[in-house]
């Protein structure tokens, strides 16, 4: 995202933990599919897959359980390619959690 994108998108935002992506089209696996990008496993997961130490990192992750508690599915999009294809996945209904 450029800074000019970022500076939008935080405006917008009714809080900084809320996902980056939202999409509202509805399939078997819910209403709502929320997606938090980041550019790599690395910038979020330790090696053994916990969540890293970084306070942003744990606020992301308390809104995401929020948003799933509510009933949405929420998900961590690391890359490129794994956002799209959770996007894909979700818009051909074939969505899975992982």
């Amino acid at each position: 995202m450029s800074i000019g994108q970022a500076v939008k998108h935080k405006s917008l935002q009714q809080s900084r933990a809320f996902p980056d992506i939202t999409i509202f089209y509805p399939t078997t696996a819910g209403h709502a599919l929320f997606i938090e990008i980041k550019r790599s496993k690395d910038e979020v997961f330790k090696k053994d897959g916990a969540l890293r130490e970084d306070p942003h990192l744990w606020e992301q992750k308390a809104m995401m359980n929020k948003l799933i508690d509510l009933g949405y599915c929420a998900r961590w999009g690391c890359g490129f390619d794994e956002t799209k294809e959770i996007i894909d996945s979700w818009i051909m209904d074939k969505y899975t959690e992982r």
